[in-house]
């Protein structure tokens, strides 16, 4: 839309280009000739959308606007008002209050006047200018409009909510808002137009900017009210000049009527041509690569889409963008002849013959047709990448092809011949448009279509479809029949996201059906299938499940298929599902061609072996041959031909067993050891004993192989084997000796704990006391050498607890020893040692190793451990950071002391500690303490100065506070030396006028006492370890003094008043504070 009434001292060549041109194409990549009885129609019809758009719908202005400005930017006005005299920027409260109480919240513009001459010039010449460009757009007036001042606003925390009302002259523009510089809160301003709202929050640095703010006449416009301070804006009214056009919003109440009744006149008069279609040049620029959809159009193009798109829907009109590349070319020659008065003429050189000397006329030639246009990136409204038949359209069918030209050209080409001739290619990249009677030409453009659709939904976080992920839903499924197999996967797994979060199951349907999941399972994936299972139960599944049973076209699928539902069944305890998949692998097995056997049912090995291999069948399906052929077939069949069946089951089941049965789904259940006790009953069932080393053997090499990724730890299979195995043998004792080998491994693998370690809870040792009994005292401490120090005590204390008559002593000196060297604090530690202030987990982790070292006999390994601690410090750790950190609060633990004062060398060791903290962190001094180099440098340098030595010497000392009681002279000369370097360390000056002569308190903050005193409280805590004074004497010899008297708590004076911060806001003589009381002096 563009404002109202004729353009003012604007070149004709800055009217709108959302120009309108119907056309009738076919599928070809020409143009259907227009009848003459259409092109009356099309002229009609173009004549009343090109008279609606200029009404307003290329309007690309601002109904309101806001710029706010830095001092540098903005002059000061030297504000006067009449009565009151200079009033200062920023506003202060009092001057505020005073203008409020004098003249009024409102002051007229005859009491104003501005000291500064260049603050008029300022509005009328820069802000002023800016603000009406930005408010006409592009396609408003070029002309310089006037600027009256109407008033001053002031308003402050009384006010209500404000509206600004006043009756617009016949040529008023709008009304532009200079809020000065005046600390507040709250005065936010608001204008409403149509169903748009523009809010300008001024008051962020609101007491260093000056905030801009203009908007259109006719437009609502209110302030909210000033929560504290005031805020002072200037109130201008933009005028345009005498005698021209008023310019105003455009008037859109009726647009949209107006576009519905073009349009479905045009859409009766083109009936007989289904094809025609109407092109819209946009006026903006927009970039062609990557995604493009209609929320994307701005200014014009957005005002234009937002009063279209509701009538496009009324008539059953569509449209959709297309981003265009227009070349046009230009040929263009200069004379090379040039005349004298003399009447000679002489040939200008070839290379003295530039460009600019050629004269190109690019409009024309667009006007000529010359222009060849092609059609680069095509979307439908919400952005999906589209392919349309018979697209292409010429240059000619934008009826606004002079403003192609109206920005300059994307890309540029200039060439020339050996002679005086030369060639200008402009390239123009532009959107248009397009509406169109039907869809059916439309479909989604493979490869974009699919990559797009997928992206955005799987960035989707709505809980149920919107109508766009609606239409992206459909363009997927759409796809389904035609993409490739990994798009096929890509499809099936971003809406089986969507059905899950959406829970809508059927949506996961549709996509299995597009995708043709029935015939090849592999795309919808063996985890999605686990997790579908999961989100949605497997009744509502059961006939897309019948269908892959039925159309998969490989055995292998199936069983793989089979195998995972199977498996989730038993972990949710779906019963209804086992029996389905107990049929299904019926079907299965019925499906396979028939066994032939020979003369008299002898079996033969190369009829049915390689039938059965060629299959590629895997544990599932000789499980159930077993089964099969054990419950039906043996009675029926000779001897031979029974055991020579067995045996294949059995060999296949073994050789079958998975590479590494014990991985598992990342948050999955721990793998399920039921496959393993099936072929182990197989085995000894068909008395082939010697295979049960084989799959013993299958287990070891998955649990070792390095290349298989391992997402659940290889014990956990051997835990939850042992207790089958162990209440299996309960039964069948007789079986020990077969199965001795897997309960060796289950001990081996759990005490290892590749993976992940085994949590040492009550069931895991159980388990393990299992193992140790049914392994028969295969148990060997190089078992332990994979395991935490914590992890080792716990496994060990656990074995003998649960086997008191074995003899373990050379096991328990070995692990004992494997316990220490594996002992490792880091796991404990924190990331960032300076900034931590809890290291309990690690006293108590040395704590648990000793009293296990003392437990199990080791008394004699406590010495080494302590040296060991007194070693070098932690990775990441300083020595006295390791000190302050770890070894002090082992000293100072309660329990640690219980512990150890019977321990050879445990008082050198506090010693040790004590002696290393004196030295590192007592005298290193934390951060927050003020080093003594840079003390020495506050003050003045005159050694008479007694003032700045007491103010040294009180820096240096435990003190919080001191006072100077001195004449005015003395004090500024303190606070003149000391403020600025005592500042950045928390200390605060401070003056009390109660008496005479002043007083100037210095108060330190709370940290730079604490941190002292606290060191000193830990450094008598850690002498207090050491016993009574005698104690300490022996203990420290000569050190003992030095060290005793470094400890000395500081004092606080009696009766010290808690600090108080100083108001450091500077008052004018006389000013009051708000919400200050002033104290009034009393007499010494």
């Amino acid at each position: 839309m563009a404002p109202s009434g004729e353009v003012i001292e604007m070149p004709a060549s800055d009217n709108g280009s959302d120009e309108v041109e119907v056309v009738g194409t076919s599928k070809s990549s020409k143009p259907i000739p227009v009848a003459a009885d259409e092109s009356a129609a099309v002229a009609s019809e173009k004549t009343a959308l090109d008279r609606i758009r200029r009404g307003g719908l290329n309007f690309d202005g601002e109904f309101a606007c806001l710029t706010r400005l830095e001092p540098k930017d903005a002059p000061n006005p030297f504000l006067s008002i009449d009565g009151i005299g200079s009033v200062g920027v920023p506003l202060t409260e009092r001057e505020a209050n005073d203008v409020r109480l004098t003249v009024g919240c409102e002051v007229a513009a005859s009491k104003i006047s501005f000291e500064n001459a260049a603050w008029d010039a300022w509005i009328k010449e820069t802000i002023g200018p800016e603000a009406f460009n930005t408010l006409v757009g592009d396609h408003g007036p070029r002309m310089a409009p006037t600027f009256v001042l109407r008033n001053l606003v002031i308003t402050g925390p009384d006010d209500e909510n404000t509206v600004f009302s006043h009756p617009a002259s016949e040529n008023q523009v709008g009304t532009l808002f200079v809020s000065l510089p005046s600390s507040h809160t709250g005065g936010a301003l608001s204008f409403s137009f149509e169903d748009e709202v523009f809010s300008a929050d001024i008051q962020n640095q609101s007491g260093f900017l000056t905030s801009a703010v203009a908007s259109f006449s006719g437009v609502v416009a209110s302030a909210a009210p000033v929560q504290t301070g005031f805020q002072a804006s200037l109130v201008y009214d933009i005028l345009s000049r005498p005698g021209s056009d008023p310019i105003t919003l455009p008037n859109t109440d009726d647009i949209e009527a107006q576009l519905k009744a073009a349009l479905e006149t045009w859409m009766s008069e083109s009936a007989s041509f289904p094809s025609a279609r109407i092109h819209i040049l946009l006026e903006k620029t927009y970039n062609p690569d990557g995604e493009f959809c209609a929320e994307d159009l701005r200014d014009a193009d957005e005002h234009l889409w937002k009063h279209l798109a509701p009538v496009l829907q009324d008539v059953g009109l569509h449209a959709y963008l297309a981003h265009i590349e227009v070349t046009v070319d230009a040929d263009a020659s200069v004379s090379s002849w040039e005349s004298y008065a003399d009447g000679t003429s002489m040939r200008d050189p070839w290379q003295d013959i530039e460009q600019e000397d050629f004269h190109f006329n690019i409009e024309d030639c667009l006007s000529d047709g010359k222009g060849e246009l092609r059609v680069t990136e095509l979307f439908d409204a919400e952005g999906t990448p589209i392919r349309v038949d018979g697209v292409e359209f010429e240059v000619a069918d934008l009826v606004g092809e002079e403003e192609m030209t109206r920005f300059a050209p994307d890309e540029e080409k200039f060439e020339r011949d050996s002679a005086w001739n030369a060639s200008l290619t402009h390239v123009y990249l532009r959107t248009a448009l397009i509406l169109t009677k039907t869809t059916a030409e439309m479909a989604p453009d493979g490869e974009r279509a699919y990559t797009y659709a997928v992206s955005e939904l799987s960035s989707s976080l709505s809980d149920a479809p919107t109508p766009r992920e609606t239409i992206l839903v459909d363009t997927l499924l759409k796809l389904g029949a035609e993409a490739t197999n990994d798009q096929r996967k890509g499809i099936v797994s971003t809406l089986q996201s969507c059905a899950a979060r959406w829970k809508d199951v059927a949506v996961l349907v549709r996509a299995l059906d597009a995708c043709r999941v029935d015939r090849d399972v592999s795309i919808l994936g063996m985890d999605n299938l686990v997790a579908a299972v999961k989100a949605f139960g497997w009744d509502p599944l059961r006939t897309v499940f019948d269908k892959i049973i039925e159309n998969e076209e490989t055995n292998l699928g199936r069983q793989l298929f089979l195998t995972t539902l199977s498996a989730t069944a038993r972990e949710e305890g779906n019963e209804a599902l086992t029996l389905w998949c107990s049929e299904a692998l019926e079907r299965l097995l019925r499906s396979l061609r028939p066994m032939e056997g020979r003369k008299e049912g002898t079996f033969s090995p190369n009829t049915i072996i390689p039938q059965l291999d060629t299959q590629m069948l895997g544990l599932p399906f000789w499980l159930a041959f077993l089964k099969t052929v054990k419950s039906g077939i043996i009675a029926n069949m000779s001897p031979e031909l029974a055991t020579a069946l067995v045996s294949l089951g059995v060999d296949r089941a073994v050789e079958t067993f998975p590479e590494s049965p014990t991985t598992g789904p990342p948050d999955g259940p721990m793998p399920d050891p039921q496959p393993v006790m099936d072929v182990l009953h197989a085995c000894l069932d068909a008395k082939h004993t010697q295979k049960i080393e084989r799959v013993a053997q299958r287990l070891r090499e998955g649990a070792g192989n390095a290349d298989v990724y391992k997402t659940t730890a290889p014990w956990s299979l051997y835990a939850k084997l042992v207790d089958m195995l162990d209440e299996y043998l309960t039964r069948e004792p007789d079986a020990l000796n077969e199965m001795v080998v897997f309960f060796s491994d289950a001990l081996r693998e759990m005490l290892r704990g590749d993976g992940c370690q085994i949590v040492a809870g009550n069931y895991n040792m159980v388990l393990l006391e299992k193992a140790f009994r049914r392994a028969g005292g295969a148990f060997r401490a190089g078992y332990w050498s994979r395991r935490s120090s914590g992890d080792i005590q716990v496994l060990l204390r656990a074995v003998t607890e649960n086997s008191p008559d074995a003899d373990l002593s050379d096991l328990k000196a070995s692990v004992v020893d494997t316990a220490i060297r594996s002992f490792d604090l880091s796991p404990f530690l924190p990331r960032h040692p300076a900034t931590a202030q809890s290291y309990v987990a690690v006293t108590d982790e040395i704590v648990r190793l000793v009293q296990f070292l003392i437990d199990f006999g080791a008394q004699e390994k406590v010495p080494p451990l302590l040296t060991d601690l007194l070693a070098l410090p932690p990775s990441g750790f300083t020595l006295a950071q390791h000190i302050d950190k770890i070894l002090v609060p082992l000293v100072l633990d309660p329990n640690a002391k219980l512990l150890l004062t019977g321990i050879n060398s445990f008082e050198f060791f506090c010693v040790a500690v004590l002696k290393g903290f004196v030295n590192t962190v007592f005298e290193s001094k934390p951060h927050e303490l003020v080093p003594a180099t840079e003390i020495a440098g506050v003050g003045c340098s005159d050694a008479a100065c007694n003032e700045c030595r007491d103010v040294r010497e009180f820096l240096g000392s435990p003190r919080d506070r001191t006072e100077f009681s001195r004449g005015g002279k003395i004090r500024r000369h303190i606070e003149a030396s000391v403020r600025s370097r005592v500042k950045v360390w928390g200390v605060t000056l401070k003056t009390t006028t109660l008496a005479t002569p002043h007083t100037l308190h210095l108060q330190k903050p709370a940290h730079m006492v604490d941190a002292r005193a606290e060191l000193c409280r830990r450094g008598l805590a850690l002498l207090g370890q050491l016993g009574d004074a005698p104690a300490r004497s022996r203990l420290l010899g000569a050190d003992y003094v030095p060290i005793s008297t470094r400890f000395v708590l500081p004092k606080k004076p009696p009766g010290a008043a808690p600090q108080v911060q100083s108001n450091s806001t500077l008052k004018r003589p006389g000013q009051q504070l708000h919400g200050e009381r002033r104290q009034k002096k009393t007499k010494t």
